[in-house]
């Protein structure tokens, strides 16, 4: 039985250039397999702007703030063995041109974005590899939440 959980993130400042909020690594012992991505901007003040919202698969994690998964499966209560960061002040190494999505939308619209079974994002089974969940802005450049939901083989 695979255990869920839900992973949130959050990046103070965004670019055009991107910047990642959530960082979510597998590992040499288990599939990390990510079915949902939740999104939205976090302004105090509505703007008429865009932000684009992507996944790009990571080879090296970058420098952020740690996040623990929590597991959503309570009765189990199992601890993730795939690890998490958020907030990255150094960006990780990615795979050019290996993009799981690529959504732009709307400052005022929250993305909640679902895939179906077969067509998610999962890591793979090297240590450091995984998923980088990243918002860019041309000129909007304010704070941005995401959220992942994951499970584990």
């Amino acid at each position: 039985m695979s255990v869920h959980y839900a992973t949130d993130g959050f990046v103070t400042t965004i670019d055009s250039s991107g910047v990642t909020a959530i960082e979510l690594v597998g590992g040499t012992a288990v599939l990390a397999t990510i079915y949902e991505v939740t999104a939205g901007a976090d302004t105090a003040t509505p703007i008429d702007e865009m932000i684009i919202y992507f996944s790009e698969f990571l080879t090296a994690t970058g420098t952020g703030t740690g996040v623990t998964p929590t597991p959503l499966n309570n009765n189990i209560g199992k601890a993730a063995a795939a690890s998490a960061k958020e907030n990255m002040t150094v960006e990780g190494t990615y795979t050019a041109g290996l993009f799981g999505f690529k959504i732009p939308m709307h400052v005022r619209a929250t993305l909640l974005y679902q895939m179906i079974e077969g067509g998610e994002l999962v890591t793979d089974l090297v240590a450091g590899d995984g998923w980088g969940f990243v918002a860019s802005g041309e000129t909007y450049a304010d704070d941005v939440i995401m959220g992942i939901k994951h499970h584990e083989w």
